[in-house]
């Protein structure tokens, strides 16, 4: 397939635009060996045939090694590719040929998403102190109890699980999206190397998600609740523009927030995450969970994928995409078989589901049965119908396992 694409050219050089004498994997740049410099989308070591430039390069196929600021997709899907020459002069001879194209030969695949975002969750869940006091009261999440009394929440499982709901946010809206830690939290991956590796990975921007306490965590506190968005100091121009959007779609989801913030201002140092990368940077602290309302919905779906949500409605506008909207059917659940046993003796099993059908047989208390389906009754009740054929009522069985 013929891809529309605006071919230049460049060379070997310190010198004005150029870029050195080493290419984006680290090699030293050899003109004698067709390469090229591509848009991120595609991946090093393709193969571009080369057309409609109208001179001795077309049909020629170039291996792409390199990268460059300037080297992109535009917004009409046109191409930018850079071929090495040997010098100054055949690359000015060359010059830039618009209205060319490219043939990528089969073999590759290419990543359409035009950014790339990385994410990071904070810590890991063994770190010292990142953790909410013991609680209070249990933990009750959709009826089901899901920390009891007296135990803690790890900072990190509210981070990671917030990362993951970004990431499909992301990727739902047409970006790349890569997670730059241990998604386990059994090590806590060091700050440098989640730098390096967002770096690595050509991030456009990068966000690291934790969750804020005030002191050592030994009690709760009922001073600082809240939202902070922050950014490091002497930071790019960007990374402010990125924490304002963002800020703009999350603070009210809180009853108070303390806006954008410098590191500096807050740590007494600018922080690592934000230092060491090379592109647009800020951390979100999403709520105190030293602050005992904050800290009970740390591990509600239904609040961390909103501040997801919200979070990749920011970056989609700081972006200039459009965010898309998730798609929040329920996906039906395929129903599985299992083994179940009545909790009462003499339970009438009937030819039908429903009181009204008449009896088939009588079973005893704890008696085996495999359910093969459930099916509501007239009066709203669940029956259980059982592989024999008959239905007992699903409230009088105790399923034991999976068939």
């Amino acid at each position: 397939m013929k891809i529309p694409a605006e071919i230049t050219a460049y060379y070997a050089s310190n010198e004005g635009v150029e870029g050195g004498y080493y290419d984006s994997l680290g090699n030293l740049l050899n003109p004698d060996h067709n390469t090229c410099a591509c848009p991120k989308q595609i991946p090093f070591h393709s193969m571009i045939k080369i057309g409609g430039t109208g001179t001795k390069y077309d049909g020629q196929i170039y291996e792409c090694l390199d990268r460059g600021s300037a080297i992109e997709i535009d917004d009409d899907g046109v191409y930018h590719i850079d071929l090495l020459m040997h010098n100054k002069e055949e690359a000015n001879a060359f010059g830039r040929r618009k209205n060319a194209y490219i043939e990528i030969l089969e073999g590759t695949e290419i990543n359409m998403s035009k950014f790339k975002v990385s994410i990071d969750a904070g810590h890991g869940m063994n770190t010292g102190g990142k953790r909410t006091p013991k609680l209070q009261r249990d933990l009750v999440i959709d009826g089901k109890v899901v920390k009891h009394k007296g135990s803690i929440i790890h900072e990190f499982e509210f981070n990671i699980e917030v990362a993951k709901a970004l990431r499909k946010a992301l990727e739902r809206c047409g970006v790349e999206a890569k997670i730059v830690n241990d998604e386990t939290g059994r090590i806590d991956t060091p700050l440098n190397t989640r730098a390096r590796t967002a770096n690595a990975y050509g991030s456009d921007l990068h966000i690291s998600c934790h969750y804020n306490a005030v002191g050592s965590c030994t009690a709760f506190q009922s001073k600082a609740k809240g939202l902070l968005v922050l950014k490091t100091k002497g930071g790019q121009a960007k990374s402010t523009a990125l924490a304002n959007a963002i800020h703009n779609e999350l603070k009210d989801n809180y009853s108070h927030d303390y806006g954008v913030g410098i590191d500096t201002q807050w740590s007494g140092f600018t922080l690592a995450i934000l230092r060491q990368t090379h592109m647009p940077a800020v951390l979100i602290e999403y709520g105190f969970m030293d602050y005992e309302e904050e800290a009970m919905k740390m591990l509600d779906p239904k609040w961390y994928t909103k501040l997801a949500e919200d979070t990749c409605k920011g970056i989609c506008k700081y972006l200039g995409i459009k965010y898309k909207k998730a798609d929040n059917k329920e996906p039906k659940d395929e129903f599985r078989p299992y083994i179940a046993r009545p909790t009462v003796d003499g339970l009438n099993a009937r030819k039908g589901p429903g009181s009204e059908y008449d009896i088939e047989c009588v079973l005893d208390k704890g008696t085996a049965v495999t359910v093969i389906a459930e099916v509501r009754a007239k009066d709203g009740g669940v029956w259980c119908k059982c592989r024999a054929g008959y239905y007992v009522n699903k409230k009088y069985m105790n399923r034991v396992r999976y068939a």
